[in-house]
């Protein structure tokens, strides 16, 4: 029995206790992320980990998209905030048991798709970084690197290999959006509400930033979060005629771009614009492009401290990025083959800081902030060739039907928003997050969406065979 056929027979009193069920686990996991970031100790954590352990098996036995894996996907873009140890979060948890039941149901009924083939090149990154962890110069914060992708690879494993069908794919399309949305909409309130913390560092830097207790967010990962679900929301108001989903779309997508704007992250700005230059090349819809994309191109640049942060580029090496950049160079060229060994850019880092003049002072211990420094210096050649192995695959396996099919635009929209993550990765570090592989996620789970609808379907270019 397939899912979407299960799925259809769901009662409306389903879907009640499906919502009352997953508003009651989001509110349980806020009470607890509360008593955590106060420090209150990880006892209050397990009492309402408990609490909600009940609620949970039973949602996830019967929906499993829908719990965990969409409550996973909604507190993407939270994940640093809510933390819960120094290498553990609740994003972490609510990963691992999306994967548990996901899996444990379509073992259950039987129904199984054929992993994606980007999947190998996955597999061999995590192989390499394994053996790297052999000769690290870190092996502690190695281990803890090579577990969070091993993780962030058996995810996507699973979900690539999951039945979904087109209620499946949306529900985790809209949480998508509903993350990024309750994330841009908190953005903009801490923007103009900030606490003590928020507010010296704002008068600092002149932008947005995140301070809950001890943990704070990457300003620069939390714009590039957003690249996802603006994506999704772009092509889908490019498909819709004119109305009032449509101008309700637009008021999605702009409430992500003030985020960013915000945000005042440069390569943020690069990403948005690149992805929607490429749906403006590859949309039939592309003329309608043109007038929002200039207008969020006319925003950035009447945004006084994203003209003053683009005006100092030069000055300060990036913030200084170039700096860092000589040194990885310098430590990339010490073990060109095999790299230093996973987890250990900031070691290397560290040796070699005094052999470069710094122009711009960027301290020490610092991270790669380039997925090309980042895996040159760590894991050698070898580990650039299979981390540009992974991206070719991640984009040719959106690859599954041609243009005459209905789903082509996702195919578009994929790609596009893999533009733009490509574009991040090169001035911070995402390659090991999770906001870049749920992108690669949700590909896995739309080209697992077209297997089920056409069991025929074989992963090769359009070009070479038609849809069946």
């Amino acid at each position: 029995m397939g899912f979407a056929n299960a799925a259809a027979r769901r009662s409306p009193l389903d879907a009640f206790w499906l919502v009352a069920g997953v508003l009651l686990s989001v509110a349980i996991e806020l009470v607890a992320w509360k008593h955590a970031a106060s420090g209150t100790g990880r006892v209050s954590y397990a009492t309402y980990a408990l609490a909600l352990a009940p609620i949970g098996a039973i949602l996830a036995y019967r929906w499993p998209v829908l719990f965990p894996y969409a409550l996973y996907v909604v507190l993407v873009p939270f994940n640093t905030l809510l933390s819960v140890s120094q290498h553990d979060t609740i994003t972490k948890v609510l990963g691992m048991a999306s994967a548990a039941a996901l899996l444990f149901w379509a073992v259950r009924n039987r129904t199984l798709v054929m992993p994606p083939r980007a999947l190998l090149p996955c597999v061999a990154l995590v192989a390499w970084m394994l053996a790297s962890l052999a000769w690290a110069l870190d092996y502690k914060a190695g281990y803890e690197e090579l577990k969070t992708m091993f993780q962030l690879v058996v995810l996507f494993a699973i979900v690539g290999s999951f039945p979904s069908g087109r209620r499946e794919f949306s529900i985790a399309l809209w949480a998508t959006v509903a993350g990024g949305l309750i994330a841009a909409l908190y953005g903009i309130w801490v923007f103009h509400h900030p606490n003590a913390l928020e507010q010296q560092a704002q008068l600092t830097d002149n932008r947005l930033m995140f301070q809950v207790g001890r943990y704070n967010l990457d300003i620069n990962l939390y714009a590039d979060s957003l690249f996802l679900p603006l994506g999704i929301l772009a092509m889908t108001w490019l498909r819709l005629p004119f109305g009032w989903r449509k101008a309700l779309t637009l008021a999605g997508i702009g409430t992500l771009v003030v985020a960013i704007y915000f945000a005042a992250s440069r390569e943020a700005l690069i990403g948005v614009v690149a992805m929607l230059l490429y749906f403006a090349w590859k949309s039939p819809h592309r003329k309608q492009l043109f007038i929002p994309l200039g207008l969020i191109v006319g925003g950035f640049m009447a945004i006084p401290n994203m003209m003053e942060r683009l005006s100092q580029s030069a000055q300060t090496g990036g913030a200084g990025r170039l700096s860092i950049w000589h040194v990885g160079l310098i430590s990339f060229l010490q073990h060109p083959l095999f790299g230093t060994g996973v987890g250990s850019f900031a070691t290397a880092y560290d040796d070699n800081f005094l052999k470069v003049f710094q122009r711009y002072y960027a301290g020490w211990n610092r991270a790669p902030h380039n997925l090309f420094v980042h895996y040159g210096v760590e894991n050698g050649i070898v580990g650039i060739a299979i981390v540009l192995a992974v991206w070719y695959a991640m984009f040719r396996m959106v690859r599954v039907v041609g243009k005459e099919h209905p789903m082509y635009e996702m195919q578009i929209m994929f790609s596009g928003i893999f533009v733009a993550l490509f574009i991040g990765s090169m001035f911070v570090d995402l390659f090991s997050q999770k906001e870049l592989w749920l992108a690669f996620c949700l590909a896995a789970q739309y080209r697992a969406m077209m297997m089920v609808e056409s069991p025929r379907l074989r992963w090769e270019p359009p070009a070479t065979r038609g849809v069946t």
